[in-house]
């Protein structure tokens, strides 16, 4: 990897193409094609400076400017650089250069933009990326609320010649019907659906345990999502991060199925401990603090305790229940730590402990303090 920078270092200033420079001698140079490298590497941040100089080449014909502008942005972008992408991709030769309306939807999309995000993806005309638009554009009609356009449009996917977008495209309208309770209509999808990409395999077996959870077929869908899980471990297990999270949210529902909810309390707790910032962090805490009143509550309020004391960002003594061993029964000193990252699973910890005390005019005090300290986390 060091080599490859010194090299592109060395190499800046080399192409000397005279007047008009094109994409073609661009796209070949040495310099691109270390950028290039550095994206396949997932070092971004190490082809951003080696794009830039390429764009201050003499001569650049425009559309090999706005290439490289299009591919700046999406460098950007995989940098997390957000606003450096939008400013890049928003440069007039890029009106109508659909890869950039690309990576300007996708950028827009990780902002919460997402009305802007559809009108960027609409604006793609190039046939060979109209239908990863179209996708994007069902993707983010389910994410504001409009089923029945997304639903045709995923439809409508189903008919394209690009099979990875076919079949992506069929998976999500699945998932899509069985959250809309439309579960013998998601049924037969899933019956029928045919893969020809195997990397697709451990998404239809997710669905088809959602699908079993929804019927409340519990033994099928813990057998499911169990195996799945150990699936995980595996280098290629052919799940999406975010696929990954939700199975273990969609485990802890189905183990609670039949009123085994501390079945379901045991798989989260494991859950928030292996994943402290996981991002289905809200829909965790909230099963733990819908089925905390059917279970060992003090057991639980332990393990809540713990995961305060690991995160408030200064010492303060607060009486606790289920105080560890050698302090007092009602005072728990909390310590500081230097791991903002487990924060937020405190802040939601504080804040079961403090509405589970607050229910009781004994322990309304305690409940009180611990509120107090929440706006030490969370102010």
């Amino acid at each position: 990897m060091i080599r490859r920078t010194l090299l592109g270092l060395l190499l800046f200033g080399s192409m000397s193409w005279g007047q008009s420079v094109n994409w073609s001698k661009i796209e070949s140079s040495s310099d691109y094609q270390i950028a290039r490298e550095h994206l396949a590497d997932a070092l971004p941040n190490l082809a951003i400076p080696i794009l830039e100089k390429l764009l201050e080449t003499e001569g650049l014909d425009p559309t090999a400017k706005a290439s490289l502008l299009s591919k700046l942005g999406e460098t950007q972008l995989r940098a997390q650089k957000h606003e450096a992408a939008l400013f890049t991709l928003a440069d007039p030769l890029l009106v109508e250069f659909s890869a950039a309306h690309i990576w300007r939807g996708y950028t827009l999309s990780q902002l919460g933009y997402y009305l802007e995000a559809i009108d960027s993806f609409q604006k793609v005309d190039r046939r060979s990326l109209i239908p990863r638009a179209k996708l994007q554009i069902a993707i983010l009609n389910i994410a504001i609320g409009n089923n029945d356009a997304a639903l045709t449009e995923l439809e409508e996917l189903q008919k394209t010649e690009d099979t990875e977008i076919a079949e992506e495209a069929a998976l999500r309208l699945v998932s899509l019907l069985l959250s809309s309770g439309r579960l013998e209509e998601a049924e037969d999808k899933l019956s029928s659906l045919k893969l020809s990409n195997q990397r697709y395999n451990s998404h239809r077996q997710f669905l088809q345990g959602q699908l079993e959870l929804a019927k409340k077929n519990r033994i099928a869908a813990v057998g499911i999502f169990q195996a799945l899980l150990k699936k995980t471990e595996e280098e290629n297990h052919g799940l999406s991060a975010p696929l990954v999270h939700e199975l273990h949210l969609a485990l802890a529902d189905s183990l609670a199925l039949d009123g085994n909810t501390q079945e379901g309390i045991d798989s989260i707790l494991i859950t928030l401990g292996k994943f402290p910032d996981s991002p289905r962090l809200a829909e965790l805490f909230q099963r733990l603090d819908q089925w905390i009143t059917q279970s060992e509550s003090r057991e639980v309020s332990q393990k809540l305790n713990e995961w305060v004391t690991q995160s408030v960002p200064q010492p303060i003594s607060l009486p606790l229940l289920g105080a560890p061993e050698g302090e007092s029964a009602s005072t728990l000193t909390y310590h500081y730590t230097s791991n903002r990252f487990l924060l937020p699973r405190a802040a939601f910890a504080l804040l079961i402990l403090a509405k589970e005390n607050l229910k009781a005019l004994e322990s309304k005090p305690l409940g009180l303090a611990q509120l107090e300290s929440l706006q030490i986390i969370a102010p």
